[in-house]
């Protein structure tokens, strides 16, 4: 029988990311000091497209016609509700 490693383990239950997590919603808490809810929550919504453009980039990760449609709108919507002083 094979046991994992205590590295593995602390990977696969997530105690390796707690941190991580803790700075995340610290950071995004104090987003909040710099503009507007409504802007603050809408920017954070937009990471998967992020993370999409992320791994198109450094991963080589492939982004079909409809992704790239979708990261688009949502890129232009972000930048269109930034300029308008929501």
């Amino acid at each position: 029988m094979v046991f994992p490693s205590k590295k593995q383990v602390l990977h696969t239950n997530g105690l390796f990311w707690l941190p991580w997590g803790v700075a995340g919603a610290f950071c995004f808490l104090l987003a909040f000091d710099c503009g507007p809810v409504s802007l603050i929550s809408l920017a954070s919504s937009v990471y998967p497209a992020l993370l999409a453009l992320l791994a198109f980039r450094f991963l080589k990760d492939k982004v079909n016609l409809i992704q790239g449609i979708g990261i688009g709108i949502i890129t232009g919507g972000l930048v269109t509700i930034g300029f308008s002083g929501f």
